[in-house]
């Protein structure tokens, strides 16, 4: 994580104390970065398949301390439709609370 002017600690110093119930000098920042516009404000590029590891990573060096994990961003892509339309088949896939429990 880039290093604010408060930073006394480095990122991994930082989480080693916290892991061992030590005060660090600030809060550790964790979070996971998929947001494809947030990883080109932060690089300066333009994500794509052949580079967006690389971008992900930068990201997450200039911005967390931790992170998860880190997977492959994909190009954007579109939104899933009819969330609402699947409800019906989601029910008919529920079992009846009858046949779990039956008197």
């Amino acid at each position: 994580m880039r290093k604010l002017a408060r930073d006394t600690m480095t990122a991994r110093g930082r989480i080693e104390a916290t892991l061992r119930g030590e005060l660090p000098d600030r809060v550790p920042v964790f979070d996971l970065i998929q947001h494809v516009p947030l990883i080109e404000r932060i690089t300066g590029g333009k994500v794509s398949t052949g580079n967006s590891l690389e971008l992900l990573c930068r990201t997450i060096g200039e911005c967390l301390d931790i992170t998860r994990g880190i997977a492959q961003v994909g190009e954007a892509k579109k939104p899933v439709v009819g969330v609402l339309s699947a409800l019906p088949v989601m029910r008919s896939l529920s079992p009846n609370p009858a046949q779990l429990y039956p008197s």
